[in-house]
């Protein structure tokens, strides 16, 4: 119906072409992005002003690249280079736009691939030079992907605050589900309903 979005959809097919160029790179950095343009605005405008940023795609991400340990390093690689780790792009999400959190980039002595992955919505998209592909990352892979994002982050302060908000929240939860409450003394009286 939408030709912007069949578009999109065929992109899938430029897949397989870029796995193999990520799978050939000799050489792989990952970067963090900035908060999001829109759900974080004044974050990001503080943020795109600093001077170790730089724009890729349209997209700005801090630099240098991220100091993975070598666990989330291989994490990030497996799940990047992985046929099966992405499937055809579904549509927009109710996420206010693509946004990526992460850029991992692999160098060829042919080529470099820019792959943009979006944690929170869970897509990615591919980019070598014309060739692009717009392709929804598998729910597992895109947990482990926010996952590692979360571990590692350096430069991006929103996610501290989100980090710490999870934490509350997830100890309020569970002091919800641990609370001992009195026993059931029979019906509420009519009148205290």
């Amino acid at each position: 119906d939408r030709p912007g979005y069949q578009m999109e959809a065929a992109s899938y097919d430029h897949l397989p072409g870029l796995l193999a160029r990520c799978r050939a790179g000799t050489r792989i950095e990952v970067f963090e992005g900035l908060p999001h343009p829109k759900i974080e605005k004044d974050n990001w405008v503080r943020e795109s002003k600093r001077t170790d940023t730089f724009l890729n795609h349209d997209f700005r991400f801090y630099r240098p690249a991220m100091p993975l340990p070598s666990a989330q390093r291989s994490k990030v690689l497996s799940s990047v280079v992985r046929d099966s780790s992405f499937q055809a792009w579904s549509g927009p999400k109710f996420c206010d736009g693509f946004h990526p959190d992460l850029l991992v980039r692999f160098h060829s002595d042919s080529s470099v691939v820019d792959v943009h992955l979006c944690c929170g919505c869970g897509e990615a998209k591919f980019i070598d030079g014309p060739t692009v592909a717009h392709v929804d990352i598998r729910e597992g892979i895109a947990d482990e992907l926010r996952r590692v994002q979360e571990a590692c982050i350096t430069k991006r302060p929103t996610q501290q605050i989100r980090r710490k908000n999870q934490a509350i929240e997830t100890n309020a939860i569970d002091g919800l589900l641990n609370h001992r409450y009195p026993p059931d003394d029979g019906p509420i009286p009519s009148g205290n309903r």
